[in-house]
């Protein structure tokens, strides 16, 4: 077999299985924090893993998923070792772990901690095999469930309550492991209540139904100050949870007034309400812009371009405005006033 092409040889069916199987539950997900990232087995061996951490928090009571897809199989090796898996587990696992260790954890390398050093009677537990655990009844408390990464069928799932937030401070990780010299690439997306969007920018461009975030109006009220009309034409969601972002990866308002930024609002403030999550409800954002003389204005929706959208041309609209007259104060052109 020609070098590299065994890490095609399952992507066509395990592709089609992944995308049945977990996006029929788009809808579910729709409010729920997600990690969707590509990870890659390296080979190992049955008593020295190739271990890869997918650390998150759950910030409430709820549901978390689990699905993963396959893209590239070695199949010219026997896995002599075992076939590769996943655990779920709590941060109980890490035997006691600090917390400034679990908050470096989860910002090394964008929740990927390859090969972690870990205390050793921490990794003694994790290296055993999934059998032994299956067939133990009283399996570790860290320990939530498993699935083998060749094996079809429906995600992990584990309902978090209360108790269970108290007990592991909704730290929880999936722990990809490969005790087999064959190397073994892949996508694991997690949904789990929470508030962030970890996901790589072209697995989120495969999905099917994605959000389109449109400016469909630009225009001025009675008072003159701009008013602009943002739609979402779908057909897709957009998550509630990136509402949340208030830094660099917050989808933003923005509007000019000839060319110089006069508006720049992060999505929470513009629409409150999340009315732009379905398809159908368009927000009228009426700013505190008061145009006294005419004037071109520019505004843009998702300004630092972090959706992927079926149409990225129509997030941005150019009017010429020019005011009527009223008689409200002079003020220069696109200064800021109090809202009445």
């Amino acid at each position: 077999m020609k070098p590299l092409l065994w890490l095609r040889v399952l992507s066509v069916a395990f592709s089609a299985l992944f995308f049945t199987v977990s996006f029929s539950y788009t809808d579910d997900l729709a409010s729920d924090a997600r990690i969707h990232k590509k990870f890659k087995l390296l080979p190992g061996k049955a008593d020295n893993r190739y271990v890869v951490y997918v650390p998150f928090e759950v910030a409430r009571p709820g549901r978390i998923r689990v699905y993963h897809q396959m893209t590239g199989v070695d199949l010219r090796v026997e896995a002599t070792g075992g076939l590769p898996n996943y655990i779920l587990a709590d941060s109980r696992v890490f035997d006691k772990i600090e917390d400034s260790a679990w908050v470096k954890m989860c910002k090394t390398v964008v929740n990927y901690v390859p090969t972690l050093k870990l205390e050793a009677a921490a990794l003694r537990e994790i290296i055993q095999e999934v059998r032994d655990l299956l067939g133990n009844e009283s399996k570790p408390k860290w320990y939530h469930g498993t699935r083998k990464l060749l094996d079809k069928g429906e995600p992990l799932v584990l309902d978090v309550d209360d108790k269970d937030l108290l007990t592991t401070k909704g730290r929880y990780v999936v722990i990809l492991r490969n005790p087999s010299p064959g190397e073994y690439h892949g996508n694991v997306l997690i949904s789990y209540p929470g508030d962030a969007w970890e996901v790589d920018p072209d697995l989120e461009a495969a999905y099917e139904r994605k959000p389109d975030l449109a400016v469909d109006k630009i225009e001025l009220d009675p008072d003159n100050r701009v008013v602009v009309t943002i739609a979402n034409l779908g057909p897709g969601w957009l998550h509630k949870v990136r509402y949340n972002r208030k830094d660099e990866g917050a989808i933003r308002l923005e509007i000019e007034v000839d060319g110089k930024k006069a508006v720049s609002l992060p999505i929470s403030e513009v629409d409150p309400k999340f009315s732009l999550v379905l398809k159908g409800k368009p927000v009228v954002f009426r700013s505190e812009i008061r145009l006294t003389n005419p004037a071109r204005v520019s505004a843009m929706i998702d300004s630092s371009d972090v959706v992927a959208e079926p149409d990225e041309r129509n997030n941005r609209k150019r009017e010429n405005l020019t005011p009527k007259q009223t008689s409200s104060p002079k003020t220069e052109p696109g200064q800021r006033v109090k809202r009445d």
